[in-house]
């Protein structure tokens, strides 16, 4: 077996941000990742991995069927997994485990509790010696925001822009809620439902708490009742707290880079 790939950690989310930030956690505290936005993609890296974190809505696949194809596998050669969803209810909880899952992690993600999950099901610890272990080589206004450290760092070892397109990253998001409310296609209510689930997601990892909260509460909305006057009016509300959530952001990553960035409406 390849050595490089015996240690390796396989992120599966269909969110780009999210697997861009679970890559420069792992990554930092040691672990090659690869990653994958799809269940076919998953299928194809699964080889080999030691562990793979796997969200269980890929878009309108189901994150299950990984585990499933795991469980074919000959004994020996299966990777540890975890389940990912920011919908972590104690059925869902126990579906994962019927399926083969070793864990469950619930969106957003905390650095420390993923690098815990992934130390302790990955059988050793990489943190001892890990470079970015600490914050210190990160700007102050960015250390409250464990993702946009990590987003930093990456920036700073590969000169390419990471922090302003995540925050970007955020108002599209917030957009395709807005879109899907004013839009929806036959079947609105999961298409505004789905919208909101990924808005939360990407609130919560980057620390906005009150785009997160209102986003899950719409959705849970919309999923029991439809779409509807009141579904427009929170939709009304979430887009104003996007656009303050995005104005904070900028200005964490303006004052860490000390120099003036452009806050678009």
């Amino acid at each position: 077996m390849n050595p490089w790939r015996a240690s390796t950690i396989l992120v599966v989310d269909d969110d780009p941000f999210q697997r861009k930030v679970l890559r420069a956690w792992l990554s930092a505290a040691g672990w090659p990742v690869l990653e994958a936005g799809t269940v076919d993609q998953a299928l194809r890296e699964i080889g080999g991995v030691r562990l793979a974190l796997v969200d269980l809505r890929l878009g309108d696949e189901d994150g299950l069927e990984v585990a499933r194809h795991i469980a074919t596998l000959p004994i020996g050669t299966r990777p540890s997994l975890v389940a990912m969803s920011s919908d972590m209810s104690e059925s869902v909880r126990a579906r994962c485990r019927e399926v083969g899952f070793a864990h469950t992690m619930a969106k957003p993600f905390q650095r420390e509790n993923v690098l815990r999950v992934v130390r302790r099901l990955a059988g050793d610890d990489r943190e001892a010696n890990a470079s970015g272990a600490t914050l210190d080589d990160v700007p102050a206004s960015l250390r409250d925001v464990p993702a946009l450290a990590a987003l930093w760092r990456m920036e700073q070892s590969s000169s390419e822009p990471e922090l302003v397109p995540a925050v970007e990253g955020l108002r599209q998001a917030g957009r395709i809620l807005s879109a899907a409310a004013r839009d929806g296609d036959l079947d609105v209510a999961r298409t505004v439902a789905d919208a909101a689930h990924g808005l939360a997601g990407a609130a919560g990892i980057l620390g906005c708490t009150r785009v997160e909260v209102t986003s899950k509460a719409l959705a849970s909305r919309v999923r029991r009742e439809g779409v509807d006057d009141q579904t427009r009016l929170l939709v009304s509300v979430i887009e104003n707290e996007v656009q303050t959530a995005v104005e904070s952001l900028l200005q964490k990553i303006e004052s860490a880079r000390g120099n003036r960035l452009p806050v678009a409406s």
